[in-house]
């Protein structure tokens, strides 16, 4: 599964540190990561937008706004614990017309999964009650999520943060 980055650092120097390392990395966010960044993110993540062929600022922004038209009329699970967080991202997918109903933890996530249905789940990692990488290995037990895009949001970077977030069954990671 594609893995996206966001990073406060030049994005050519991230990049040359990932190509030495054994990290695939799809694609690098420079921070600070625009409404456009988050849902090309989404986007190509639920399958719903192809990654621009070359690069350039012209191939970005038309795979933005691609990306931002794919996702109009889309509805995402976003489950934050953190009020300030849940506030920005339901402000930037809004804003796009993407409809965003938000669980604050695991368990509230797996109730609203059984009673809705969404196109995607923006998942904490670090949350209390049931963290998202336990909720996002009990949701893939159920036949009906295998295909549900589960993108993992959390501020941890590491190889191994990002491999235990693909473990439990995520298929992508924002930081």
């Amino acid at each position: 599964p594609p893995v996206i980055m966001t990073t406060a650092y030049g994005r050519e120097e991230l990049a040359e540190s990932l190509r030495a390392s054994s990290i695939g990395v799809a694609a690098i966010l420079a921070k600070p990561v625009s409404p456009a960044d988050l849902l090309g993110a989404v986007s190509l993540a639920t399958g719903r937008a192809q990654a621009p062929q070359q690069p350039g600022v012209a191939n970005a922004k038309a795979a933005a706004e691609a990306a931002v038209s794919a996702l109009r009329g889309a509805r995402i699970l976003l489950v934050e614990d953190n009020e300030y967080n849940q506030e920005v991202a339901v402000a930037l997918l809004t804003e796009q017309n993407i409809e965003v109903d938000v669980a604050r933890d695991g368990e509230q996530a797996l109730r609203q999964l059984q009673m809705h249905t969404y196109d995607g789940v923006l998942m904490d990692c670090q949350m209390p009650v049931m963290d998202g990488y336990e909720a996002t290995r009990e949701i893939r037990r159920q036949p009906q999520f295998q295909d549900l895009p589960i993108i993992a949001m959390t501020a941890n970077v590491l190889n191994d943060d990002i491999v235990e977030a693909l473990a439990a069954g995520m298929n992508d990671h924002i930081a």
